[in-house]
């Protein structure tokens, strides 16, 4: 379309399967390699894939159980699910479920300290591996350090009796209010006129991806996975990360077992894949490109 091959970065893998993170680390990179207004596109890219991998995850897992699906293969199996694997969001949505995740005691605030310092120690560490990546020539994101560093530490507690002691749940809330503190600043520091003249090339490249990502789900991954009933919700799951973020995926996923019926397999493998190996992966992808261009 004539325009900054960076524009297409802003607005693709970087800010759609990568989310308001990854654009925002990678903001930096791409003004300092020429792109003005980086943050702007990045951030309004990543905000339009949150949106729409909402919208297409669930109609098109519907398509595929109506059309592919028996109403005996849509019926629950002979084991009881445990409600953590159907997410946080499947409890809280009751009255009952919500309650379970009030309280006000002394023990609770020593967790979320513990878990704030966890979270100050890896991003430290981080910093550092940060420091030493960028002397080897290779363009990478801030984070990625502190991204790496999490990964080892969380994989070698795991086999250690420290194990009991990282408080996981309370970690993921930290990291949700940071999240929300880092989009409310993003988002108010948007510059929306300097996307004024890319706003069509920025629309149609979103758009494109959206329909690639809608055919990509229904036609190869459903057929790959299985096409059966945890493939159904799997594809769901793919739309929300693919083009927005895990809690994305999680959402779609669970908006589809609400109107059937839960099912072990897409909330095990989900959380893994879209928070830890796409962001990996895709982190690769995005260097390989950067560096070409």
């Amino acid at each position: 379309m004539g325009i900054n091959p960076l524009v297409g970065m802003a607005a693709g893998s970087i800010s759609m399967a990568g989310g308001h993170g990854t654009a925002g680390g990678f903001s930096a990179v791409l003004e300092d390699m020429g792109l003005q207004g980086a943050g702007t596109f990045a951030m309004a890219a990543a905000t339009f894939g949150l949106i729409s991998g909402s919208v297409i995850g669930g109609p098109v897992a519907e398509r595929l159980i109506r059309k592919h699906l028996s109403s005996e293969a849509m019926q629950p199996k002979d084991y009881t699910i445990d409600p953590a694997l159907a997410g946080i969001e499947s409890e809280e949505s009751l009255p009952t479920g919500h309650a379970e995740h009030i309280s006000n005691n002394e023990k609770e605030f020593q967790q979320y300290a513990s878990a704030t310092y966890a979270l100050l120690i890896v991003m430290a560490v981080g910093t550092l591996m940060s420091k030493l990546l960028q002397h080897t020539g290779i363009t990478f994101p801030t984070y990625f350090g502190a991204l790496i560093t999490a990964a080892i530490v969380r994989n070698v507690i795991e086999g250690t009796p420290l194990r009991d002691k990282l408080e996981t749940e309370k970690i993921v809330s930290v990291g949700n209010i940071s999240l929300s503190i880092f989009l409310g600043m993003a988002m108010i520091s948007l510059k929306l006129w300097e996307l004024q003249s890319l706003a069509l090339p920025l629309f149609t490249i979103l758009l494109l991806q959206v329909l690639m990502m809608a055919m990509l789900a229904y036609f190869v991954a459903f057929r790959l996975l299985g096409r059966d009933y945890d493939a159904a919700v799997l594809v769901a799951g793919i739309c929300g990360f693919g083009l927005g973020a895990t809690p994305n995926a999680m959402a779609n996923m669970s908006a589809v077992c609400y109107k059937y019926h839960y099912t072990t397999k897409p909330f095990l493998i989900v959380p893994i894949i879209g928070a830890m190996f796409v962001d990996l992966i895709n982190i690769g992808i995005i260097t390989i490109f950067l560096n070409w261009i």
